[in-house]
């Protein structure tokens, strides 16, 4: 068995503490944490104590980055500060995994794509691609087995009030960076349309601010042009009312029968049959970080690369573009 990948973390914030850290911990016979950096020495401290071995605390960025003893970098910034210190770690040589979204906007992302030069690995991590019941559907899918999909619908409430852990990051209600949360969140329902549905070719989205503390924009209603030749809607409210459900899950009604597709579970019905196929593994991002390890040790395929990230990001900045502009408007290519 080869060693452990010796990595750091750049990000200290409530996905590495939630997500990111316990994966890494999870999956010591792969990684091993070398050292946390953030932007003040004490919040890097503060995750400390999640860890079962000692890691060196910093918020010595550059210093980080010339470590002859780091294999790889594990990038996790606010989307509005994160794309300049990406783009010091791809220059640094070492394989870099970088959360989502790969830059606030396409020409943010393709020019980090221009400077990856180094012939390291980058993968721009992206969880729902690693959603093991979404993975199972477009399998399905690709089987047949509802025939050829027609129509899809996708229906998302998220109640985002005070003492909820992604409204109580300020950065992410701060407005600067376009689409707030449509961009945040948003960008997830986009990579997993895409992993099951195949590419979007072209959007027609109306967007609205209903509340001014989640600007600039927090609410959706899409429609989708498939290259498939199916259409679908994305509906989504970043700040509903209390209670609301968090998803609806994805519908998508094909020329042999129906499909709908939950975190876990994936049902099918055709006819008089229904029959509902519950969907265990790993967590999504302990998945996407066993890929990202598999890639380095073993030159496997992963499903992030750069090219993947920016077209999540390019069908959002279309999104954004349609909704400003009334008009359609038609997906620019990456991926």
């Amino acid at each position: 068995m080869s060693e452990p990948i010796r990595i750091a973390m750049i990000g200290a914030g409530v996905f590495a503490r939630d997500a990111h850290i316990p994966a890494l911990v999870a999956l010591q016979d792969r990684y091993q944490v070398v050292a946390l950096a953030s932007r003040t020495l004490e919040s890097a401290q503060a995750r400390l104590d999640l860890f079962p071995y000692p890691v060196e605390a910093t918020n010595d960025i550059p210093g980080l980055l010339a470590r002859d003893d780091i294999e790889a970098i594990n990038v996790l910034l606010p989307i509005h500060v994160q794309a300049p210190i990406l783009a010091q770690a791809l220059r640094s040589g070492k394989h870099v995994i970088s959360e989502k979204p790969i830059a606030p906007t396409v020409a943010d992302g393709k020019a980090l794509i221009e400077q990856h030069t180094s012939g390291s690995l980058w993968m721009v991590g992206e969880n729902f691609r690693y959603q093991a019941a979404f993975m199972r559907a477009a399998e399905m899918l690709a089987d047949g087995v509802i025939g050829r999909p027609v129509l899809a619908n996708w229906t998302m409430y998220s109640p985002l009030n005070p003492g909820d852990t992604y409204y109580d990051t300020p950065w992410r209600r701060s407005g600067d960076f376009p689409g707030g949360y449509l961009m945040d969140g948003g960008v997830h329902w986009v990579a997993a349309f895409r992993l099951i549905l195949g590419e979007i070719s072209r959007v027609n989205a109306f967007a609205t601010l209903s509340r001014d503390d989640v600007p600039p924009v927090n609410t959706l209603v899409a429609n989708f042009t498939f290259d498939s030749g199916c259409i679908g809607n994305y509906s989504a409210i970043f700040g509903a009312a209390p209670g609301a459900n968090y998803s609806t899950g994805l519908t998508i009604s094909g020329s042999e029968g129906l499909m709908q597709v939950g975190f876990d579970q994936v049902t099918v019905t055709r006819g008089d049959e229904t029959r509902t196929i519950k969907v265990s593994g790993v967590r999504n991002v302990q998945a996407e970080l066993a890929a990202f390890a598999d890639s380095i040790r073993n030159g496997a395929v992963h499903r992030g690369t750069p090219q993947q990230g920016l077209q999540d990001v390019a069908v959002v900045e279309a999104l954004l573009q349609s909704a400003d502009s009334g008009q359609s408007v038609d997906v620019e290519r990456f991926a």
